[in-house]
């Protein structure tokens, strides 16, 4: 099954997916409005991590998490609704791919400015 390579073949987020998406259906929320939420998932953990401290790191792992678990529904969503569309999987798949740009540079500029040291990842 495609949607399991998708959510990493992970099946209890795959199961947790599935869910999501039922409700979403039940309550009227479209495909493209779960991959902007999941981008802001994003957005927010990224700002967590930069922000440094234990907790504000845990925060950040949290958000990643319903920002996957998001993720892993837009799609079933679509296929539920029938709203698939060429449209929706560029979409999906752009967002997919820039969501990293809102994760590791945050990351690795906290690591940096936390150690004061330029050099302290260079090999």
């Amino acid at each position: 099954m495609v949607t399991n390579c998708i959510c990493g073949g992970d099946q209890y987020i795959w199961y947790l997916g599935m869910w999501n998406a039922k409700f979403f259906k039940l309550i009227g929320v479209g495909p493209n409005a779960i991959s902007i939420a999941s981008l802001l998932f994003y957005i927010l953990a990224g700002w967590c991590f930069y922000t440094s401290g234990y907790t504000m790191n845990i925060g950040g792992g949290v958000i990643v998490f319903f920002g996957i678990l998001l993720d892993c529904t837009d799609g079933k969503l679509a296929r539920m609704t029938n709203k698939s569309s060429y449209l929706g999987i560029w979409f999906e798949y752009n967002i997919d791919n820039v969501r990293y740009l809102f994760l590791y540079p945050p990351i690795a500029l906290a690591i940096l400015r936390d150690t004061n040291d330029t050099n302290a990842y260079v090999t």
